[in-house]
């Protein structure tokens, strides 16, 4: 099955790329936080998890997009 989900284009992987900063900075706010008060939703590993998580899979997109443009470099040539 080709899904549109399973199909990347560079603009899509700049737009989860974008998403994934946003969260890592939210993550890295709410870490703050963490520290500076008791009540909280996510104990501080369940942040820094997710946070490591985000990081991983924005360090996977990168990757791939840079993969895709090397590619679409060399078929316009």
């Amino acid at each position: 099955m080709n899904a549109k989900d399973n199909n990347f284009t560079l603009n899509k992987f700049d737009d989860r790329i974008k998403r994934l900063d946003e969260h890592i900075a939210l993550f890295m706010e709410e870490l703050d936080s963490c520290d500076q008060e008791e009540s909280r939703n996510l104990s501080k590993e369940e942040l820094q998890h997710k946070l490591n998580v985000c990081k991983e899979r924005k360090g996977r997109y990168e990757t791939y997009r840079n993969t895709l443009e090397i590619k679409s470099v060399c078929f316009r040539k």
